[in-house]
């Protein structure tokens, strides 16, 4: 037969018992929580990182598209005069000035103005030829040297004007990295998933297959996830196509341990408090058992005494009573 296990150890065993359950569900459930609202903090910040760039990027290439536009406008209304059969006689020093003073306001490395097959003028460098994607605003041109340049062109009528520019406009878009960490960054890649713009780890480069992942992602992609760079670190991911480039993609991503450090952090902090709230409460749930033991034991001694001095009571009283025995 086992022997009996003392009151006092089961109630001890009992308290701690629901003490460091409820000590565990508690800690995990403050853990999760923090937990949960970093990660969605950190989705939301980088979706509104690329939703930002797509806006800044629609608006500088449709700006540059309705000044062009304009000038073509102004150009043959101030320089050409109508011929026979509907074509444009023009005044070659008026074109002159036209598109020198064009090229130079719109900061453009190159402006091309030609009438049909004829070059009316060209200022600065010279525009790469080549056609504008379809639905695209401007083309991305790489120099032999690794840099970045766009394209673009206007027309009216058999006017057209085709202007070559470099990225600083929009690499500068791209240097403010606030709000995504210290590693977090954003960036845009082309239709090839290739860097347009500079990316905070100058070393690292996505390799091929990590490119036509950024592409494939950018087309199939609604919402942030968690996932792995080409670095091979776990990061917070959005991605958002950019229209007026083709298959051009703004990428922005935060590091996830870097995230969630908050949440360790405090998961370090209230093991430590749990600790010493669990010793605290063993001590605690020692002397209530031992009090609650001590009370139950008394009070279960108090009927059999009772009894005992009642069966012999009565007898002691009889033997005494007079004029018996």
């Amino acid at each position: 037969m086992r022997p009996a296990v003392p009151l006092s150890l089961q109630l001890l065993l009992t308290f701690v018992g629901l003490l460091l359950g409820m000590t565990v569900v508690l800690t995990r459930a403050a853990n999760l929580s923090l937990l949960t609202n970093l990660e969605t903090e950190a989705r939301r910040t980088v979706d509104v990182a690329t939703r930002a760039r797509e806006q800044a990027l629609t608006q500088l290439f449709e700006l540059r598209q309705q000044r062009a536009a304009g000038f073509l406008s102004s150009v043959e209304t101030l320089c050409a005069e109508p011929l026979e059969r509907g074509r444009l006689g023009w005044v070659h020093e008026c074109v002159r000035t036209l598109v020198d003073d064009f090229q130079q306001s719109e900061r453009a490395l190159g402006a091309t103005l030609t009438y049909g097959n004829r070059r009316l003028r060209r200022a600065g460098k010279a525009v790469p030829p080549g056609p504008i994607p379809p639905g695209s605003l401007a083309r991305v041109v790489r120099g032999n040297d690794g840099s970045i340049e766009y394209v673009m062109t206007a027309s009216r009528r058999l006017t057209s004007l085709a202007l070559r520019f470099d990225d600083q406009q929009v690499a500068d878009l791209f240097d403010d990295h606030a709000g995504l960490g210290r590693a977090g960054e954003v960036f845009l890649v082309d239709g090839t998933g290739q860097l347009l713009t500079a990316t905070r780890d100058e070393t690292g480069r996505p390799s091929a297959e990590r490119a036509s992942e950024f592409v494939e992602r950018c087309r199939t992609a609604t919402d942030a996830r968690v996932d792995v760079d080409y670095r091979q670190i776990k990061t917070i991911n959005s991605f958002r196509p950019i229209p007026v480039l083709g298959n051009a993609c703004v990428v922005a991503r935060m590091d996830y341990q870097e995230t969630v450090a908050p949440a360790d952090r405090l998961r370090q902090d209230l093991v430590i408090k749990s600790g010493w709230f669990l010793v605290i409460g063993v001590i605690v749930s020692l002397v209530a058992a031992q009090w609650i033991s001590a009370r139950v034991q008394c009070d279960g001694q108090q009927p059999g005494r009772a009894r005992r001095e009642g069966a012999g009571g009565p007898a002691r009283g009889r033997g005494r009573e007079p004029g018996k025995g």
